[in-house]
């Protein structure tokens, strides 16, 4: 019986520093689902690299125990304390990688536009110039620009049994509506084979942007504020933005600016998950992404 109440013991201690990446992950996250996913993605990818490594050790170094070293480190309380110290550390660190791989409202923006960005930002400049030249924060539209077609891709495709999207703002055709269409009312000769022509998709995307940027004005204070619910228009609609703002009326919350105002309501059917997310959460993300992330590195360019 105490032999085998042993290897129980033994059993619990090896499964410890799982339990601990289990909590520290609930702890990290709050139960942001697709985030533990992601930490869970990550550590399967370490446990590969650990085993690899395992093997590769065991080649060079077969005189080298790791087993009869661990065992000698747990002898002593001193020892035996920063070795699960360390354990933690390393289980916390894999959890804080994936908040920056998986999460990206915390991914770090880069310090400059790639090189597809600024073959094409002359053009989005342009596309201002002839449809919006008095427009404000233009960069904002080059974020949202590498949002919506993966980092610049004139080629960018969306395909699912509902929809059909594609080019740098990610025209959407649908059985309900056909946004490719209305594109055609303004540049009557763009041609369905046509379609991933780069001036006239980034004319629709300035011409799209002013008329929400237009329609949101009377609702904010701000330019910045006004941005953030015409990119909201743009990806959810504006009955999303009026239905926040009369929510943010009725219970007090600022109701003339996105940030610290709208984004702090949300209706009750956007609690229901996507992707296994909430649907308020992903429309929050999209113009904080945009915004803030990725626009800063086209101020100047557009």
């Amino acid at each position: 019986m105490p032999d085998r109440m042993s290897t129980h013991r033994k059993e619990l201690i090896r499964c410890l520093p799982f339990l601990g990446l289990f909590a520290l992950t609930l702890l990290f996250y709050k139960g942001d689902y697709e985030a533990i996913v992601g930490a869970i993605y990550i550590l399967t990818v370490v446990s590969f690299t650990a085993l690899i490594g395992h093997y590769i050790r065991k080649a060079l170094f077969p005189y080298a125990d790791i087993q009869v070293a661990w065992k000698k480190a747990l002898e002593t309380p001193l020892t035996s304390a920063l070795v699960w110290i360390a354990m933690l550390a390393f289980l916390f660190g894999i959890i804080a990688l994936a908040a920056g791989v998986i999460n990206p409202a915390k991914a770090s923006a880069a310090t400059e536009p790639t090189a597809k960005a600024k073959r094409y930002l002359p053009a989005l400049k342009d596309a201002f110039n002839a449809h919006w030249p008095d427009a404000p924060l233009r960069h904002y539209a080059g974020g949202q620009i590498e949002q919506e077609s993966a980092g610049w891709n004139e080629r960018a495709e969306l395909k699912t049994s509902r929809e059909y999207g594609f080019g740098l703002g990610q025209i959407t055709v649908t059985s309900r509506f056909n946004n490719f269409k209305a594109a055609q009312r303004i540049f009557k000769d763009w041609k369905w084979e046509d379609r991933f022509n780069v001036k006239y998709q980034l004319g629709y995307a300035v011409i799209t942007d002013r008329s929400n940027f237009k329609e949101v004005s009377r609702l904010f204070r701000d330019d910045d504020s006004r941005w953030r619910g015409s990119l909201v228009a743009y990806n959810a609609g504006y009955g999303t933005v009026l239905q926040r703002r009369a929510l943010a009326i009725r219970t007090g919350v600022p109701h003339d600016r996105w940030a610290g105002g709208l984004d702090q309501v949300a209706m009750p059917y956007e609690q229901k998950l996507l992707y296994g997310r909430p649907l308020a959460k992903m429309r929050n993300e999209y113009p904080h992404i945009i915004c803030d992330v990725r626009a800063p590195k086209y101020l100047g360019w557009v």
